[in-house]
């Protein structure tokens, strides 16, 4: 289904083809950080950041580097967007970039308090207020479409209530294109993508990385949850 608010185009994209950063699947609920600490508590989130530690691209998706450069690429990079400025993420609630980031470890002791209380507290207003969009934003990101024709949807914003309505049992989500970015990435355009025509980054690794995220399930995504299409009206 899809509306219109404003200018902006609502899809309602079905769980099981809605990611994050890391190749992270909605609806595992086994290999998604922040599901299993709506779950098991903050806990998981712990343990989540202590294992998953990768010091480079190639060792976050799990591919093998195919010339030196791959190597040197770091783990939060995403080769097929463009950047004024290729800098890592800073920091997020208040928290200097030295605590981490939500998708891979490691994470100050405060980090992992301020991703579960997030998480735990927009729970809370969901059930007692339902969900609100219109009132708090909506969840944003771009689809990605492999060569096989398999997509997803890739949430750049709105990651912990992506999760929340995921708990909570929500088979498909209200989503939205970030104006900034594209609505499509197309694996077929890989050797266009900026880390990959500068040289950064090999296109068969920047492929495999992409296909981490809409091919099947890998160490991080477990989920054999048959998949559903977009709801149109």
């Amino acid at each position: 289904m899809w509306s219109r608010h404003g200018e902006k185009v609502v899809l309602h994209v079905p769980v099981e083809r809605l990611v994050m950063q890391g190749a992270l699947r909605y609806a595992d609920t086994a290999s998604h950080p922040f599901l299993r600490a709506l779950d098991e508590g903050a806990s998981a989130l712990q343990a989540y950041y202590a294992q998953r530690q990768p010091r480079s691209f190639c060792e976050f998706y799990g591919v093998s580097p195919t010339v030196a450069a791959d190597e040197q690429v770091p783990c939060w990079e995403l080769p097929w967007l463009h950047r004024l400025r290729r800098v890592p993420p800073p920091g997020e609630a208040g928290l200097g970039a030295e605590h981490g980031v939500s998708y891979y470890g490691p994470a100050s002791p405060r980090k992992v308090e301020v991703e579960y209380q997030r998480l735990a507290s927009l729970k809370q207003r969901v059930l007692r207020m339902g969900y609100l969009p219109e009132v708090y934003g909506h969840i944003v990101g771009f689809f990605m479409l492999d060569d096989a024709g398999e997509y997803r949807f890739f949430v750049r914003g709105g990651k912990h209530r992506t999760a929340v309505l995921a708990h909570l049992g929500h088979r498909s989500i209200p989503v939205t294109f970030k104006p900034d970015w594209p609505r499509m990435v197309r694996e077929r355009d890989a050797a266009y993508w900026p880390l990959v025509e500068d040289g950064v980054l090999s296109e068969t690794v920047a492929r495999a990385a992409f296909r981490r995220y809409t091919g099947p399930g890998w160490p991080w995504a477990t989920t054999t949850e048959p998949e559903r299409a977009v709801e149109m009206a």
